[in-house]
């Protein structure tokens, strides 16, 4: 299974996710964060931050990644959620500000950029992940052949740099574990959507 560890990234005069957490709603009358497809990761990110926090905040809808963040780096949207592949190139160029990570821990991409939790949000934790599967019926032993093949390529030094590069980090389990990280994941963002009456577009 790998994730790609997504950030929160300004291009206004936001310094740190700190700023946002502690004024609250009083940062302004609404704070808007940019999506691009409604019930994606990098939009229910921002609706749990938004639970999370109680901050007034609301998503802006682009037909696609590359408009969503130019929307931000021209000051237009205040916010997005998005991965470090998609998003660094703004980073680098100075166009956006990454405010934080979403994951638990910091991306050694980015080692010096807090993760949400640290910001603030105590037990916030988002990740877009890829696993790997198999058809229903599969025999326990080919499943158990291709989730030990599957962790040697993860645990190729090799492979892991490759995947760093594209933002990704690499991460083994059993099927066992995977089948129960699965259960917990459509618990936990069942929650949030019901909450924040997401619909699939």
């Amino acid at each position: 299974m790998c994730e790609t560890k997504e950030e929160y990234s300004s291009s206004r005069g936001i310094s740190t996710l700190q700023t946002i957490i502690t004024t609250r709603n009083s940062y302004c009358t609404r704070v808007f964060f940019s999506i691009f497809l409604s019930g994606a990761a990098t939009h229910l990110s921002g609706e749990a931050f938004k639970q999370a926090t109680g901050i007034d905040m609301q998503h802006v809808s682009y037909k696609g990644s590359s408009p969503a963040l130019n929307d931000v780096a021209g000051g237009h949207v205040d916010l997005m959620f998005d991965s470090l592949a998609s998003s660094s190139p703004f980073i680098q160029a100075g166009k956006l500000r990454a405010l934080a990570v979403t994951t638990a821990s910091r991306s050694p991409a980015m080692p010096d950029v807090p993760s949400v939790a640290e910001a603030g949000v105590p037990g916030y934790d988002i990740s877009t992940w890829y696993g790997l599967w198999a058809p229903a019926g599969t025999p326990e032993a080919i499943v158990k052949l291709l989730s030990d093949e599957a962790a040697k390529a993860f645990n190729d030094p090799d492979v892991r740099d490759r995947l760093s590069t594209l933002g990704l980090q690499a991460t083994t389990s059993t099927p066992q574990e995977f089948s129960q990280f699965n259960q917990d994941e459509l618990k936990k963002w069942s929650a949030v959507v019901e909450q924040a009456g997401v619909t699939a577009e």
